[in-house]
């Protein structure tokens, strides 16, 4: 047990020098280059990535049009809900159509 601990104790005494050759060398190496990409942008730059795009596009603009509407019409009602020449009733009705009447066709 004794001679394993003195041998171990030698090993590790020799391979010091070894060691920390090793890691001066390492300071010693030039700066390493890291580079980065937007996939996203390398995706949408190519042809087949506009094509998708375009695809995309075409098959969504009637969903996005209709959500255009449904928002315009209902910045229409805050509009005419936030006047002050509405009777109670009528503000009773707009606010009934507007916090009931879209969330359906969603």
């Amino acid at each position: 047990m004794k001679t394993l601990t003195i041998t171990t104790c030698v090993v590790a005494l020799l391979l010091v020098p070894t060691i920390r050759s090793q890691v001066s060398s390492i300071g010693t190496l030039p700066p390493s280059k890291v580079g980065t990409i937007s996939l996203q942008a390398a995706i949408a730059n190519t042809a087949e990535g506009k094509q998708a795009a375009t695809e995309l596009q075409s098959q969504f603009a009637p969903r996005s049009n209709e959500l255009q509407n449904m928002q315009k019409q209902l910045e229409d009602l805050q509009t005419k809900l936030s006047g002050p020449t509405l009777s109670d009733q009528e503000k009773d009705r707009l606010q009934r159509e507007v916090s009931g009447g879209f969330p359906e066709k969603l």
